[in-house]
């Protein structure tokens, strides 16, 4: 499990500062479900300015995609070691 979750921590804004790391690593964040994770934490829970919606959806939506693919994965790899 470790060896899943410290990628994610790492490549967020919670260790690496936004604009302060390279192309490669920006890259690999956008397909980190945590990211996602916090920008819609953060749209969600700033309740001193209204929420931009249309921005929350689309988090959501990611976060939706992410999840559809991990059970498709995971009925994969049942499928297969059904036979």
């Amino acid at each position: 499990m470790p060896i899943a979750i410290i990628p994610q921590i790492i490549f967020t804004k919670l260790v690496m500062p936004e604009g302060g790391s390279g192309a490669t690593v920006e890259w690999l964040e956008r397909f980190n479900p945590l990211k996602w994770t916090l920008d819609l934490y953060q749209r969600i829970g700033d309740f001193s300015r209204e929420a931009a919606w249309g921005e929350c959806f689309k988090d959501a939506g990611v976060l939706a995609l992410f999840a559809a693919g991990l059970f498709a994965g995971a009925m994969a790899v049942l499928w297969m070691q059904e036979d």
